[in-house]
């Protein structure tokens, strides 16, 4: 387990408790200033306690005789509970999980993590990674019924046979990783085929499984390239030593001189000299990663000994953008029609709906932009447009303590709030995606489809 990701379910599960003991002193206040008949009964439970201890201590009492006297006088206090409408457990112990009763742990003499504690952790990782909080993305929500039944062109079989095989393929993966052969497996295809719902239903069964996964796009390895060759930052070497990596949308990111083809090369080369599993989806194929990348680079993904490499092929079931010709097993002739949309992405802190913007129009073949706000100024006009079609409510990060202890935060005027945003441009909610003269804050797939749809 990730121990960073570990220490904060820990620490969630402590606040948990002191919330729980918030909402227990409150219930008994409650009954305490409403309810004085009720407050004098848990008043003789707790003396009944304290007589029964003290008589133990001296030899008068035997401890056989205490849940008796405790339970006639529980017994009293739930009947009353009930009669005033109160649930009859209104004034039991608080737990959220009652299994450990909060403590993280089971067992007296052997203790182990409690179930709670691995389902907490879980989600955390699945966030971490980028995963859908809704969990739609698993294998047992894969529907193949949306994939086309009639058979691809110049082949005997349907996109849907192709996907079934697929999934099978890749569901197999995942239950047997890390002891499957071949160890890596590259999925190739064009947009909308399924490849990322793939890569995420592996990672949610890696996961359940108790395995340590990091998914990535592709962008964000070259960003981790990046520093690595300019700033010496060792983060590289994270995703290198990873138990598993999944690398999404390869061939999406620039190529930097110096930077991406080499890294990318000892990225790949050197997980495979560790065995270490690896997944990446792609838009290319096999002769344009050769074309991009070099034949170090696509020799090493195309090895059969090492690799499983997958061809999804068929229509877009976003878009139901059909493949047109080509032989059948290969890619030549597939559509690459491409959007004429251009999208700029704003970005500035760190999230996860940066990257799943980012990867919706690049999945979508629609060129983005990326504006990083530490080093884009923004003009006037830029940030009156942002407040005309988001909305001062909107357009403020208002879930982020500190934007909220800013003045700016509170602002109603724009000539107030336009230098303010100049000034601290991590007041705004990012991603700030912008078409034309149209621009929409956070994370909003339903409005994006509508611009791709007009």
């Amino acid at each position: 387990m990730r121990e960073d990701l570990l220490k904060e379910v820990f620490l969630d599960l402590e606040e948990q408790q002191r919330r729980n003991e918030e909402t227990e002193a409150f219930r008994r206040q409650e009954i305490r200033e409403k309810h004085p008949e009720i407050a004098a009964l848990m008043e003789k439970r707790e003396d009944l306690i304290r007589e029964t201890m003290r008589g133990i201590l001296r030899g008068e009492t035997a401890p056989e005789d205490l849940p008796e006297r405790m339970e006639e006088v529980s017994g009293k206090i739930r009947d009353s509970l009930r009669e005033k409408g109160y649930p009859e457990n209104y004034l039991a112990p608080v737990y959220t999980c009652p299994i450990c009763r909060d403590t993280g742990y089971t067992g007296e003499q052997v203790r182990e993590r409690c179930t709670c504690i691995t389902e907490r952790y879980q989600a955390k990782l699945r966030r971490a990674i980028g995963l859908p909080e809704d969990g739609r993305e698993t294998f047992e929500s894969f529907n193949e019924s949306l994939f086309s039944a009639e058979k691809l062109p110049g082949a005997e079989f349907s996109q849907r046979e192709v996907m079934r095989i697929i999934r099978k393929t890749c569901e197999t993966w995942a239950d047997t990783c890390p002891a499957q052969q071949p160890r890596d497996l590259v999925l190739s295809g064009k947009s909308g085929l399924g490849k990322t719902f793939l890569l995420h239903a592996m990672a949610a069964r890696l996961i359940t499984r108790g395995h340590q996964v990091l998914l990535i796009s592709a962008y964000s390895f070259l960003e981790t390239a990046r520093k690595s060759y300019f700033e010496n930052d060792d983060r590289l070497e994270e995703l290198i030593g990873t138990p598993v990596l999944m690398l999404d949308d390869l061939g999406s990111e620039p190529l930097l001189q110096n930077v991406t083809i080499e890294q990318l090369f000892n990225l790949i080369n050197e997980r495979q000299r560790r065995n270490l599993p690896t997944v990446i989806s792609t838009n290319l194929n096999q002769e344009e990663l050769r074309t991009r990348y070099t034949e170090r680079i696509a020799s090493r993904l195309t090895d059969k000994r090492n690799v499983q490499f997958l061809v999804l092929r068929g229509s877009d079931v976003r878009t139901g953008r059909k493949e047109t010709g080509g032989p059948a097993g290969t890619e030549e002739g597939a559509n690459r029609e491409e959007n004429d949309m251009s999208i700029q992405i704003y970005c500035g802190k760190k999230n996860f709906d940066t990257q799943k913007a980012e990867r919706f129009f690049k999945e979508r073949r629609i060129p983005v932009q990326m504006l990083d706000l530490k080093k884009h100024p923004l003009g006037e006009r830029e940030v009156r447009l942002m407040i005309q079609q988001i909305g001062l409510d909107r357009l403020m990060d208002r879930e982020d303590k500190k934007v909220r202890e800013h003045p700016a935060c509170y602002y109603l005027q724009e000539s107030l709030v336009i230098p303010a945003v100049q000034e601290a441009p991590w007041l705004l909610r990012t991603p700030i995606v912008r078409n034309g003269s149209r621009m929409t804050a956070g994370y909003c797939p339903e409005v994006w489809e509508q611009w791709i749809g007009e």
